[in-house]
């Protein structure tokens, strides 16, 4: 069975409309990837430092004003954990 040419130029272009949409797919789906990946490092090392500093905050500023205050004991000022 012949094609005609322009049967088989339609055929080529949808191939390579078909090539370069699939590769476009791939390459934005690894940029996404990439971006979720890099958005999470982001958020734990964020949350992370939250937790530093409200720790440093309890054991330095927070435990000694408690102590300076009253003799209760006060369970929040003193987990600095």
């Amino acid at each position: 069975m012949r094609f005609s040419l322009r049967l088989k130029f339609l055929l080529a272009v949808l191939f390579c409309v078909a090539a370069v949409m699939l590769t476009g797919m791939h390459r934005l789906n690894q940029l996404k990837v990439r971006t979720f990946e890099q958005e999470v490092h982001n958020r734990t090392a964020l949350v992370s430092e939250v937790g530093r500093a409200t720790r440093s905050y309890v054991a330095n500023q927070l435990k000694p004003a408690i102590d300076a205050d009253t003799d209760a004991l006060v369970v929040e000022g003193r987990s600095s954990f």
